[in-house]
């Protein structure tokens, strides 16, 4: 006979089944040899079959269940009613006031059943000391042997359950289920089966729990197991409807459909058990379909099959599932099953399919609000980012579980704020002696603290677990990749003896979050570990590739997928990632036309990849690729904002206008790829009005406004990067990155007193602050009279971080500002410091020839350039300048013609032209510049150059007045004050006064002069006539010094080189002695009377006086000095001969 009890009231064994875990349960009896009676009672947790041990009652006992005659209840019926009433407390209390009376002569019935009470409040001592009490009594009574090893496993004290069942004598098949079971319970499954094995005759029961144990461990040994156990006792009693439905679930769990459909089909009779088990099958296999359409078949179905129905469509969200939901639910026979299995399963279905009034109707109309139902309402806002609703839903929860406490904490971590973070600590506090051992919400707790950012918390709850489970290790992991501390997730992935695919997941995900070569060694290590079994799963491969691609391994992320059999789109898309991330875009689109069904991952992918391969052809493969049907209908923000961002990098700005124009849904994310798309193509003015019309822009609008801003330097765009700044710098809108771009804006508008008070007040500077300032100081370092020494000062206050050393950027400006001050010794401990790795990057070996050339020294510089893998068009036209702004004019115009014809941009022939100007090649530059066909403005006043130096400055009037044929005046063709200067020298003052009346029409400004020396390691600036210096009278006695010296050799100082009226206080040795590059020299004797090495540059062109005074200075001093000025480089050798060959 079969019968149904009521799920809320059956305890065995001290199992209460919840009702959340939507449990079959069936009751059948039979007869043994010795008239016995034996209960099997089948209860499928989460749809997983398990049968509960038989219990031995005596068919005449006064307290059996079927005794048909009157009879008074026992104390131990009277214990298991109050159990069956989860008044455990009141239970303990009975059987303690009974122990006190009669201690000796309790039955195993009284024992079990306080057992049960002891296991349900995990109050192990009370336990512990009923096994000391009966512990005379275990010999005998095998039934007292199997209620403790179940106490002791549901405490999870294997060790004690190990010692009872190793010396027990008579090991029952009750007491060898009571084992398995417990092996089971505490994810020891592969003991269950060890135990197994050792079994000769097992019955029915045990081959049931052999089953779920193999179904908890999914292997190929697993699944042999099973299958091997099925063919030797197919067609025997033992497999009984409860052992085949559990051997369906072991087959599902293995993906064997063909053998679990085989199983099903092959039985004359089917319960609703084995429906539900191949339902709940197909479910797992995410073949929701099929579930439903066995559910068809069914006649009268029961609650349990509606509720996996329901599970099914929740899997399936689409129209057509909601409509069956609903269809389902209006039914009579089915809307009469209003227990809260099918409630729950009811409202989750709704809300996976995004009917949340439907949901929240079914919530209100149901009479019986358990914490079943809460707790599918609460998930359901969750999954629907509806946290709020979850969490004022929880506030209604009288006495919340733990599930409806994880669910907080769940909801709480999608909502991270001040407020979410103190109710998730007050409920930890409040509940904390109840959810110690709960591993689910010690993990929801761990992962909403981890959202927080408070990693410290995690850690302590994390350390204070006596039991951590593997999600509570993965949540660990996961928590410190979301903090930017893969480190530390790397070294709990350490710590872990028995990793399963997420946990490895994890480790891969923390390695591409660490590229290095330690990364990338642990992440071939634990590939080749678990290649072969079935914890490389597609989400650990997939991260595995991933990984393989940030580290750099291209060849092995691509030899992995090539060996794959069963390649799932999320693969192409961590390898068409990393072929971007690789800068390899082409093998990216390449791999995306084998794709036959891309979704939208991949298509933005491609998008990615087109934009980083801006062509014609590229541009063509976007439009056509957008023009396919199925893809167009993937309209997403993301797909959108990556298209329009491909449109605009390969300069189709109408087409990501149009785009732009036709979304109906303007995200922020479309807004702000538009934004960029305009800034990337010079411009702002467009982005700035994009902004104007957003009503809530996030931290990355901000940031791309202040990037436009920071394009169109100009009052109005300072007054509005202040607006914005006043408005919103009080809230998180203005992140690291938004203060980044604010700085680097109020740089580039010449408010750097701002920039530098927002830096300074900033509690957090990140990396990329530092390089906003060094970039701004580098920028507008001579324009306001400001050193580059402000940007070295900030590189050695963040020179020693980890992040700086893998920071090529850092270095770069570094390197920029070293060339700027172009003092050798400087330079060369920036050098020094750099890693590597660093050095060998392709930018920061040009910016080093650059460096090197400006600092004077072209033989190091000479050495980066020999030792370039491949010379790109920068390399080139940085060695070329080094050559000529070091007077090496013939060297530069060699290295010119060895340039290959592909490789030669403006930036090349203006170098070129520079050098010839510099060594007075006038014919080999007017045959470069008569070679050049697109000739612009830079090109023209690079010859005009060349001819006044050479003092043509007839044919260079001609060439400007070409020029100005089509043109606007140019303040560079004037060469800024450089004629001017050489007429006045040259004695033609009316031709001067011509061209500075030029230059004043075109809007030129001659900047003041600015000297910069360094002595004994320290930078010092000077300007003329300076006096700041604390050791300024000594520099003018030094200067006197100087001064006489340089008479008493013959120096005349030379009126011609003052271009302004003199005072009535000053003379014409005074002017000219208080130049800058003068008191630069100056100080360097003060401080060092015997130095022999002076380095000085200036912001300048160095006059003609101070050019013959320094050659007279290094002969009479036997001191060798060099001077960089504004055009090139002179050295000043002790013979008393200049580079230069007075060519300047």
């Amino acid at each position: 006979m079969a019968r149904n009890f009521d799920l809320q009231l059956i305890m065995y064994t001290g199992i209460q089944i919840h009702i959340l875990d939507l449990p079959i349960v069936h009751y059948s009896e039979y007869n043994t040899g010795n008239a016995m009676l034996n209960k099997v009672v089948c209860v499928n947790f989460n749809f997983n079959t398990l049968f509960i041990l038989r219990q031995q009652i005596s068919c005449l006992s006064s307290t059996s269940t079927f005794s048909s005659q009157p009879r008074t209840i026992g104390l131990g019926q009277q214990m298991r009613i109050l159990n069956e009433k989860k008044q455990f407390e009141q239970t303990i209390e009975l059987f303690e006031t009974e122990m006190k009376k009669n201690k000796k002569h309790l039955s195993s019935l009284i024992i079990d059943q306080a057992l049960k009470a002891c296991t349900q409040v995990r109050d192990f001592r009370r336990g512990h000391g009923i096994h000391q009490l009966v512990q005379h009594r275990l010999s005998t009574d095998s039934s007292l042997v199997r209620s403790l090893i179940h106490f002791y496993m549901q405490c999870h004290d294997v060790q004690s359950a190990e010692s009872l069942f190793n010396v027990s004598t008579n090991k029952t098949v009750y007491i060898c289920g009571a084992m398995m079971k417990g092996y089971i319970d505490n994810e020891k499954p592969e003991k269950a089966v060890e135990l197994f094995e050792q079994i000769k005759h097992p019955d029915a029961v045990l081959i049931t729990l052999f089953f779920k144990a193999c179904a908890q461990v999914p292997s190929e040994q697993s699944l042999s197991l099973a299958k091997n156990i099925w063919k030797k006792y197919q067609g025997t009693s033992l497999l009984n409807p409860y052992a085949l439905t559990s051997l369906i679930n072991v087959l599902m769990k293995h993906g064997d459909l063909e053998s679990a459909e085989t199983v099903f089909n092959q039985q004359s009779s089917k319960g609703p058990s084995m429906y539900g088990a191949m339902m709940k099958g197909f479910i797992q296999n995410e073949m929701s379909q099929r579930a439903i359409d066995l559910f068809e078949q069914v006649k009268n179905p029961n609650e349990i099959l509606v509720t996996l129905l329901f599970n099914a469509c929740a899997q399936l969200p689409s129209e057509q599932s909601l409509n069956l939901v609903k269809n389902t639910w209006e039914q009579p026979q089915i809307k009469s099953l209003r227990n809260d299995n099918v409630i729950t399963s009811l409202i989750d279905a709704l809300m996976k399919c995004g009917d949340i009034k439907g949901a929240e109707i079914v919530f209100d109309e149901s009479p019986n609000h358990s914490v079943y139902i809460y707790a599918a309402m609460m998930n359901g806002y969750i999954r629907n980012q509806m946290s709020e609703k979850a969490i004022d839903l929880f506030k209604q929860v009288n006495e919340p579980d733990d599930v409806i406490i994880t669910l907080l904490f769940k909801a709480c971590a999608q909502l991270p704020s001040e407020q979410s973070l103190n109710l998730v600590k007050n409920t930890w506090k409040q509940y904390r002696t109840k959810l110690l051992h709960s591993k689910n919400t010690l993990t929801s707790l761990i992962d909403a603290l981890m959202k927080y950012g408070d990693v410290n918390s995690s850690e302590v709850i994390f350390s204070e677990s006596r039991e951590k489970s593997i999600s509570m290790y993965a949540t660990m992991m996961k928590g410190y990749i979301e903090n930017q501390l893969s480190g530390k997730a790397i070294d709990l992935f350490k710590q872990i003896k028995g990793p399963n695919e997420v946990i490895i997941t994890l480790l891969f995900n923390a390695c591409a979050q660490l590229p290095s070569e330690e990364s990338l060694s642990l992440v071939k290590s634990v590939w080749k570990k678990y290649q072969n079994t079935s914890l490389l799963n597609d989400h650990a491969l997939t991260a595995l590739i991933d990984a393989l691609m940030r580290c750099g391994d291209v060849k092995n992320a691509e030899a992995i997928v090539d060996k794959s059999s069963h390649k799932v789109l999320p693969m192409y898309g961590a390898m068409m990632k990393g072929y971007i991330k690789n800068e390899i875009p082409e093998k990216a689109i390449d791999l995306f036309q084998q794709v036959k069904n891309p979704n939208e991952i991949l298509v933005t992918l491609l998008f990615n990849a087109c934009a980083q391969l801006p062509s014609e052809q590229s541009l063509n493969l976007i439009k056509s690729t957008w023009e396919r049907p199925q893809i167009k209908s993937l309209r997403s923000d993301n797909v959108l904002a990556s298209l329009i961002d491909a449109l605009m990098k390969c300069g189709d700005i109408k087409s990501a206008e149009l785009v732009f124009d036709e979304s109906s849904s303007k995200s922020i994310y479309i807004q702000g790829a538009i934004m960029s798309g305009y800034i990337r193509n010079q411009m702002p003015e467009k982005a700035i009005d994009l902004f104007e019309q957003i009503k809530n822009p996030n931290e990355v609008i901000i940031t791309l406004l202040f990037n436009a801003c920071a394009q169109l330097p100009s009052e109005g765009s300072l007054s509005l990067i202040k607006s914005v700044w006043k408005k919103y710098q009080n809230t998180p809108l203005l992140d690291d990155q938004a203060l980044t771009a604010l700085i680097h804006a109020l740089m580039r508008c010449g408010d750097v007193n701002q920039a530098e008070a927002i830096f300074d007040q900033s509690p957090h500077k990140v990396l990329h602050m530092y390089g906003a300032m060094m970039k701004g100081y580098i920028h507008f370092g001579y324009l306001l009279n400001r050193t580059p020494n402000k940007t070295l000062r900030l590189y050695h206050q963040i020179k020693n971080m980890k992040i700086t050393q893998s920071n090529f950027i850092i270095y770069l400006l570094a390197i920029n500002a070293s060339s700027q001050i172009a003092m050798a010794s400087e330079c060369q401990s920036i050098v020094d410091e750099i890693p590597q790795h660093i050095l060998l990057n392709t930018q920061i070996s040009n910016s080093l020839i650059d460096m090197w050339g400006k600092a004077g020294c072209v033989q190091e510089a000479e050495k980066v350039f020999a030792n370039l893998s491949s010379v790109d068009q920068v390399a080139y036209a940085s060695m070329v300048h080094a050559y000529g702004i070091n007077g090496m004019g013939t060297k530069a115009v060699e290295l010119f013609h060895q340039v290959p014809q592909s490789l030669v941009v403006e930036a090349t022939h203006v170098c070129v032209l520079n050098a010839c100007s510099h060594a007075g090649l006038v014919d080999q530059a007017r045959s470069i510049f008569t070679s050049i066909e697109d000739k612009t403005e830079k090109h023209y006043a690079a010859m005009i150059d060349c001819l006044s130096r050479g003092s043509l400055f007839d044919e260079a009037q001609r060439l400007i007045d070409r020029y100005e044929l089509n043109h606007p005046p140019s303040p560079v063709m004037y060469t800024t004050i450089l004629l001017a200067n050489l007429y006045g020298s040259s004695g033609d003052v009316d031709k001067a006064s011509s061209i500075r009346y030029e230059l004043s029409r075109s809007g030129a400004k001659k900047k003041p002069g600015l000297s910069w020396t360094a002595v004994n390691g320290q930078l010092f600036q000077f300007h003329a006539h300076d006096r700041s210096h604390p050791r300024s009278a000594e520099i003018y006695v030094e200067l006197d010094r100087i001064s006489r010296e340089l008479i008493e050799h013959g120096h005349e100082y030379d009126s011609s080189w003052i271009t302004r009226p003199l005072a009535e206080d000053e003379t014409i040795e005074s002017v000219l002695c208080g130049h800058s590059e003068k008191l630069a020299i100056a100080w360097n004797f003060v401080a060092n009377p015997n130095t022999t090495f002076i380095q000085i540059t200036k912001n300048l062109r160095v006059c003609g006086d101070c050019h013959r005074a320094t050659k007279l200075i290094a002969a009479i001093r036997r001191c060798q000095i060099v001077v960089r000025d504004a055009n090139r480089i002179h050295h000043f050798h002790p013979n008393g001969h200049c580079s230069c060959n007075d060519y300047f």
